[in-house]
């Protein structure tokens, strides 16, 4: 038979228990166990971790769910008809050398501040406004894919390995930061080290930090390699020479 709790010493575990948790104690048969051994804490910790896990599993399936519909929402806003961009659904015509996209002064205003502006306030664009033709400084042969951009914010991979550098000149004009980010990671993830130097000239070029660290982390590995490349003597007595004291100081500073 247990001892009555009135003959715990004072300030003992036993004294500390609240009576919920006294009578789970004795439910238990850990009312003496309590002071002799770690048994009841044991099956204390237990409970608690298991009431941990649960709320750990719950937590992870919220997230689960919330990641079903945020994969959700990326399908519906990549989903793409390209009769959206037909000229029986769009406003204005965006053109370049004689090629001819169409698009939607809404979308391009809300998704560059220089459209923005171009659309809305400029006096001296009254003419574009009044015909709905706008000619726009971006390459013919990588306009389509820029303003497709616009409307689902994805570039196939195979018109990236083709025309990053188009999509990241025209990004940068039109201040669609996050394809020039795109651009700028896909041009370091593929640089090659023969093509590193005129890499190195696109990072200089557009404030690149992304494409310059590329190059950086592919020549540092052994700079003596560099006059040896295929690039290097163009870049030396034609191109730009400043450019190579700029990357051997870079990959010095590196160091």
């Amino acid at each position: 038979m247990s001892r009555p709790v009135t003959s715990c010493p004072t300030g003992s575990l036993w004294d500390m228990l609240c009576c919920r948790c006294q009578c789970m104690v004795k439910a238990h048969g850990f009312e003496e166990e309590i002071k002799h051994g770690p048994r009841f804490q044991a099956h204390v910790n237990a409970e608690q971790q298991e009431k941990k896990l649960k709320e750990l599993a719950k937590r992870l399936e919220k997230t689960e769910e919330e990641k079903r519909i945020l994969l959700k929402q990326i399908e519906f806003l990549q989903s793409w008809d390209p009769f959206v961009m037909s000229p029986t659904c769009t406003d204005i015509q965006l053109q370049s050398a004689g090629h001819v996209v169409h698009a939607h002064k809404a979308v391009l205003a809300g998704k560059s501040d220089v459209f923005g502006k171009r659309l809305r306030f400029s006096v001296a664009q009254m003419n574009e406004a009044k015909t709905g033709i706008i000619e726009v400084n971006v390459l013919p042969d990588v306009l389509e894919a820029f303003i497709r951009y616009f409307y689902i914010g994805v570039v196939s991979p195979s018109v990236l390995k083709t025309h990053a550098l188009g999509l990241l000149s025209a990004a940068d004009k039109y201040n669609v930061q996050s394809l020039s980010l795109l651009c700028q990671h896909f041009i370091a993830q593929n640089l090659t080290i023969e093509t590193a130097l005129s890499t190195w000239e696109i990072g200089h070029d557009y404030s690149s930090e992304i494409i310059k660290g590329a190059v950086i982390n592919a020549l540092s590995k052994d700079i003596r390699d560099i006059p040896n490349l295929t690039e290097y003597k163009n870049f030396r007595a034609i191109k730009d020479p400043e450019l190579l004291v700029d990357l051997f100081e870079s990959i010095v500073r590196r160091a």
